[in-house]
């Protein structure tokens, strides 16, 4: 594709990044506030291991969407890395 360019916005990665960060800590945050199994008769047991399971789940999503912010920063720091490179190279290529 003669004549195209590539280039990435990092001011909108790294609000993609931000954005990220702040909804896993927003779940973390809600991690202290699950409330207990309500007492539903013979169906407690049952209600509170799914509760359990759903902040679990919970916990390993904000894991999840952590990580996903953590490499997505990476990512942008290589991409600025490999770009100031080119232009470095290209420079005294000329």
């Amino acid at each position: 594709m003669a004549g195209e360019e590539f280039t990435a916005d990092l001011d909108v990665i790294a609000g993609v990044a931000r954005m990220l960060r702040s909804g896993s800590q927003s779940m973390e945050d809600l991690g202290g506030s699950v409330p207990v199994a309500p007492d539903a008769g013979e169906v407690s047991v049952a209600m509170a291991s799914m509760m359990s399971k759903l902040a679990e789940a919970a916990g390993e999503v904000s894991t999840g969407v952590a990580a996903a912010a953590d490499e997505i920063e990476r990512s942008a720091q290589t991409y600025r890395e490999s770009d100031q490179a080119a232009r470095r190279n290209l420079s005294h290529a000329s």
